[in-house]
């Protein structure tokens, strides 16, 4: 039998806060979002900027690292396994207050590299 690999890279800022939580075995848990962006020029030759969203799972010893060290707007590139819906396997879908329809990857992250972040000057 073939052995199935789930490994996804990203590359973004923290959309907030980490927040930690544990389970009821004490195990730490905590989750942050991801904002990775990307920009290509569509058949009119306009600029179009597109963000995805990722919602982002560590577990244990990185869990508490991330809610250590991690804060709204870093840069991080992480690698993880995408978690689809237990039921579709595709990302769970939703709907909008507006009506619009959306969808939520999920990702358990297993390793997180902390980046420069040009966007934060560095005093002179």
């Amino acid at each position: 039998m073939a052995r199935q690999y789930n490994k996804l890279t990203i590359v973004g800022n923290l959309g907030k806060d980490p927040e930690m939580r544990f389970t009821s075995s004490g195990t730490p848990v905590t989750d942050f979002t991801i904002a990775s962006h990307d920009q290509y020029t569509n058949a009119q030759e306009e600029a179009v900027k597109t963000t995805t969203w990722y919602k982002c799972t560590a577990w244990g010893r990185l869990a508490e690292i991330c809610n250590q060290y991690l804060h709204k707007g870093d840069l991080v590139l992480l690698e993880g396994k995408l978690s689809p819906d237990s039921q579709t396997g595709k990302p769970r879908i939703w709907t909008r207050q507006d009506g619009s329809p959306a969808a939520d990857y999920e990702v358990t992250v297993r390793e997180i590299y902390f980046l420069p972040n040009p966007d934060h000057s560095q005093p002179s």
